[in-house]
């Protein structure tokens, strides 16, 4: 009776260990990017840097890339320039797999047009079109389901004029969506695991030795 006892506590110890990490796990990937270009110097004529790299990405263009305030409805977004105009595509290069992206699409005049999307993703590659609103509008982009994006391409040149890019959010590390954990989950787990069998060896009763006489 002792020793189930002792298999329950020791099964609830581990049990409160694996939670206890997968909790650790989940908030270290739960923190959320945001790129808005208010490092940036806003200037149409001046390029920035080609590919302008930050920590979790790096965005490029074949053609070169500005940064742009639009008349105060948009303040610094980024524009892949090509022949006086942000008709280029644009390149996100990820480092580790991503996942919850969205981000901001400013068209620049009042025609209809499409946003043309690649993405490379766990479950292989992805593309869609999605229709623009029409008349100098702000349009959120949502690709929150695409899980494990390592690279993604964005084409809005069917505007005359091109679109503008501004405030990428996303959680750095997601390449899964949170179905399966990531080495780095499976490294505390296994640790968890590793206390608790720790706890129970030091828990383990000593046998008392009998010694039987006999007359």
């Amino acid at each position: 009776m002792f020793k189930v006892v002792l298999a329950r506590r020791a099964l609830a110890q581990t049990m409160a260990a694996v939670a206890a990490v997968s909790c650790l796990a989940g908030s270290a990937q739960a923190a959320e990017t945001l790129i808005d270009f208010s490092d940036q110097t806003a200037s149409f004529v001046d390029p920035v840097a080609n590919p302008l790299s930050y920590p979790d990405v790096a965005f490029s263009s074949v053609s070169g890339l500005r940064v742009f305030t639009f008349n105060g409805l948009l303040d610094r977004g980024l524009c892949p320039h090509a022949t006086n105009a942000c008709r280029a595509a644009l390149t996100l290069d990820f480092t580790a797999p991503t996942a919850g992206l969205s981000f901001d699409v400013f068209q620049v005049d009042d025609r209809d047009s499409v946003l043309s999307i690649s993405a490379v993703t766990a479950a292989g590659l992805v593309t869609r079109s999605i229709a623009l609103t029409r008349g100098f509008a702000t349009n959120r982009i949502d690709l929150s389901d695409l899980a494990g994006l390592t690279r993604l391409t964005l084409d809005g040149t069917s505007d005359e004029e091109g679109v503008i890019y501004d405030n990428f959010r996303f959680t750095a590390g997601g390449s899964n969506g949170g179905g399966v954990p990531e080495p780095a989950a499976w490294a505390l787990m296994l640790a968890g695991f590793g206390i608790a069998g720790a706890t129970l060896r030091r828990r383990r009763p000593m046998r008392r030795k009998t010694a039987w006489r006999t007359d």
